[in-house]
């Protein structure tokens, strides 16, 4: 509406004029104006909606001389239509009809904006996805301390966290939020796709922010949260709880609490390690990630568990070892009872309680919810039996407190079993909700218009018997309503009370007031009975929901069960096994493989790693392109990330220590929106590494300083190196292809050689991806090249080039040696010190032979 403003306003029709007010409340957001059978769109919105579904732009009036544009869709496809909203990052805001027609009234049907749907918000069951989270998070940024505030809607959990600023994006990235809220005087920036949402800049004010969080949970100090002292924090939640309420118009008394979040209890993944090792997300697109790979939860909500713990790998050793313990109870469970992997699959029927348990409380829980809830309570003294009779619960503390969770308090299943219909509508609206028997003025109505025609039938009789009209009957018509009819011949025995309603060639039709008493009954009756079953179904829910907290526990458990019996089953199917989780800094690996490579290949090479502070802290891996030295570097990493989510691993033995953060710096990708070529970026990623990887962290840097000339390459790729070793001392993969950054091992001892084999026949050569001591001196990358397909004439022509430059730089090395022997003072040096010079000479002799 570039061109309107309020003034004009009663230019328009009264329709429009409503539009037009209640469009002012929804501001930036698209508005579905509800007219009969549609929600329509007006304006920009309309020209806007058009673009975004591909809808057909028509007009509905003119103002200013100019066709106003509308667009509109059929209100029986809202859902599929607000879900291509959202996809687009789009926020919405429903008008709906709630006056009645009134023929009387000139002026437009009552109308108000019922809810306001952003990416972040989300609650209904066909707009979230089944294996993700939905967040809205929200931002306040100062100098020196940046505030998180996040909330999942879906399930009432809110937390906040404070961080340095420039931990923000990392941060983001891990906790991965469909929406992110900042002030609308914030110039943030992030790499990190999300709907951005900009809100006025007086709500991160510390006051107010605190009055709505005084006023959502009911409190006289924030002080019950013990976040008195994490101001950032306070604005960033009291912001966002009071946008959350604004959009949702119900009651959010399912977020019973605020918990504080320390980034240290987790091993530290910043953006570009995420992206690098593909726990949730494909690089490529192929949806071969280790969540797709492992996910074979049985129900939804561990579907989410087992995401949000590879997101968020652990530290705590306590945690860790609890989860290892029921893992491996139930992997020997499956290992002792002839593979038995059908155990618990009752797990199988359980629906979403952890959402269900949420919409019950905001009140927008369906009936079909209601009635699976009921299922799923009667299935849960089955799991619990299970747990209990195969000494689950007395072999794992963490079992044991999962089943502790699963006592629903039986009043709530005789609440349920006595209240709703086996098989409910899943529409309010459709009525076949409530049972018959739990409410007599609801089965007093419903006996009237489903019974109709005995009450009709027992009028007619006494009629007959009191006229001695035999073949009087009652009917209905839409036009006439319910009526009496009688022939002619008999009319004279008509009573006084009967009333002549239309007469027909044969017959006369008649009403009387107890009949039109009855009709009005009648037709009235099954409006009156929805009404009174939607009522019943309201309150119902508030029974319900006064169980909130043990249902919400009995999720997170039946969850928690499901991820943990899936881990183990995984484990069982792909040979894994429990490693050891250490103290100290150390990563050792025993014919480890990578566990998203092996479940695509028909064989894969299992390798081993050894990485420990106070011995080999760093690996320089040479080896030739192709041969799987970023594999083996990624698998190193996956396999520490599985054991700090407590999982079973693809090793033969492994020891994991006290790893704070992974750090990736692998593959080549320029950044031209920002301005940053391939090199910049690689500098800057190893900035960041260096700047802020410690002696528990695991680095992983994958042919640092190919961006630029070989020797700048080689000089900072080593400077790194030393840097890595003697000042950040982390546990270190350096891959690369500068073969003289290997003599560095002779200076320094914590540092090894290692190289990926490969078998060279003629001109031929395959890549056996094993993991040896030593260096690979040739890259071999002609060779890749010839495979790939490139022409044989710019083969040959490399292949002539590779050895002229490789005779050049020979030639070199032998005038070299020739000079350092005229050079020689052969009085100045020992007998012993001659003979270690001899022996250099002969290893760089010796190895420019084995290049020729």
């Amino acid at each position: 509406m570039n061109d309107f403003n309020l003034s004009s306003i009663e230019k328009h029709t009264p329709m429009m004029q409503q539009y037009l007010e209640i469009k002012a409340q929804a501001k930036d957001l698209i508005l579905l104006y509800r007219l009969g059978d549609f929600y329509e769109m007006f304006f920009d919105d309309a020209i806007q909606a058009s673009k975004l579904l591909n809808l057909t732009l028509t007009k509905r009036g003119f103002f200013n001389n100019k066709p106003i544009p509308m667009a509109g869709i059929p209100a029986i496809s809202l859902d599929q239509y607000l879900a291509k909203f959202l996809d687009q990052g789009q926020s919405i805001a429903i008008c709906e009809q709630i006056g009645e027609i009134n023929i009387n009234n000139k002026g437009p049907i009552e109308r108000k904006i019922v809810k306001i749907i952003t990416p972040g918000t989300l609650t209904d069951d066909f707009l979230l996805p089944t294996k993700s989270d939905r967040i809205v998070l929200s931002i306040h940024n100062t100098k020196h301390s940046t505030g998180i505030s996040y909330l999942n809607l879906a399930n009432g959990e809110f937390y906040v966290l404070e961080c340095e600023p420039h931990e923000l994006e990392t941060e983001i990235h891990r906790l991965d939020p469909a929406e992110i809220l900042i002030s609308e005087n914030d110039k943030l920036n992030f790499s990190y796709k999300a709907k951005i949402s900009k809100i006025a800049s007086i709500n991160f004010n510390i006051d107010n922010a605190m009055q709505e969080l005084l006023n959502h949970f009911k409190i006289n100090s924030i002080n019950c949260f013990d976040i008195q002292n994490m101001k950032n924090a306070v604005c960033a939640a009291g912001a966002l709880i009071k946008y959350v309420i604004q959009t949702q118009f119900t009651d959010l008394k399912h977020i019973k609490n605020i918990k504080i979040e320390n980034n240290n209890e987790y091993v530290i993944l910043n953006p570009e390690t995420r992206k690098n090792l593909e726990l949730t997300t494909s690089i490529n697109g192929n949806n071969s990630t280790l969540f797709t790979i492992m996910d074979n939860c049985s129900t939804s909500m561990g579907s989410r568990t087992l995401k949000r713990w590879l997101q968020n790998p652990i530290r705590n050793i306590q945690i860790l070892r609890k989860r290892q313990e029921a893992i491996d109870t139930l992997y020997q469970y499956i290992c002792q009872n002839n593979k038995n992997q059908n155990f618990l699959k009752e797990l199988r029927s359980f629906p979403d309680l952890e959402r269900i348990s949420s919409r019950i409380s905001m009140k927008s829980a369906k009936p079909k919810e209601i009635s699976s809830l009921r299922d799923a309570i009667s299935l849960l003294p089955i799991i619990s039996e299970q747990l209990i009779n195969l000494n689950l619960t007395k072999k794992s503390s963490l079992i044991k407190s999962i089943n502790n969770c699963f006592y629903i308090d039986n009043d709530l299943l005789i609440l349920l079993n006595k209240s709703i219909v086996t098989e409910p509508s899943n529409n309010l609206k459709d009525g076949n909700i409530i049972l018959s028997g739990f409410d007599q003025e609801l089965d007093k109505l419903r006996d009237i218009y489903l019974n109709s025609h005995m009450h009709l039938s027992k009028i007619e009789e006494i009629e007959k018997k009191n006229t001695g009209i035999n073949n009087l009957k009652i009917e209905f018509n839409r036009i006439n309503g319910f009526y009496i009819e009688v022939s002619k011949g008999q009319i004279y025995k008509i009573p006084k009370h009967y009333v002549r309603k239309q007469t027909l060639k044969n017959t006369e039709r008649y009403i009387t007031e107890e009949l039109k008493n009855l009709e009005n009954t009648i037709l009235a009756s099954k409006d009156q009975a929805i009404r009174r079953e939607k009522l019943l179904y309201e309150n119902l829910l508030s029974e319900i929901d006064k169980y909130y907290d043990e249902l919400s526990n009995c999720a997170k458990s039946l969850a928690q069960l499901d991820v943990l019996l899936n881990l183990a089953i995984h484990a069982y199917n792909n040979n894994w096994n429990l490693p050891i989780i250490s103290e100290d800094n150390e990563i050792i690996i025993k014919d480890g493989r990578h566990p998203v490579v092996e479940n695509n290949i028909e064989c894969f090479i299992p390798n081993s790693c050894e990485l420990k502070n106070d011995a080999n802290r760093i690996y320089i891996i040479t080896g030739p392109n192709m041969g799987g030295k970023s594999t083996y570097m990624r698998q190193v990493a996956l396999i520490t990330i599985l054991a700090k989510i407590g999982s079973f691993i693809p090793a033969k033995t492994a020891i994991i220590g006290n790893i704070d953060r992974i750090f990736t710096r692998i593959g080549a990708n320029d950044d031209i929106s920002h301005n940053k070529s391939t090199f910049m970026v690689e500098m800057t990623e190893a900035a960041l590494i260096l700047n802020t990887s410690t002696k528990n962290s695991l680095v992983l840097m994958d042919e640092i300083g190919r961006g630029t000339s070989t020797y700048d390459g080689l000089s900072l790729a080593w400077s790194i190196v030393i840097t890595l070793l003697t000042v950040n001392k982390s546990l270190t993969l350096f891959s690369t292809h500068y073969f003289e950054l290997t003599e560095i091992t002779k200076k320094y001892s914590h540092i090894t050689n290692v190289h990926l084999t490969i078998s060279e026949e003629s001109d031929n050569i395959t890549f056996l991806h094993e993991v040896k001591k030593g260096i690979c001196n040739k890259s071999y990358g002609i060779h890749v090249a010839k495979t790939a397909g490139i022409p044989q004439e710019v083969i040959n022509i490399a292949t002539k080039k590779l050895k002229y430059l490789e005779n050049k730089k020979n030639n070199a090395t032998y005038k070299s040696i020739i000079n350092n022997i005229i050079n020689l003072k052969l009085d100045d040096i020992t007998g012993l010190e001659a003979l270690n010079i001899l022996n250099n000479f002969k290893i760089q002799i010796k190895n420019i032979n084995k290049k020729i």
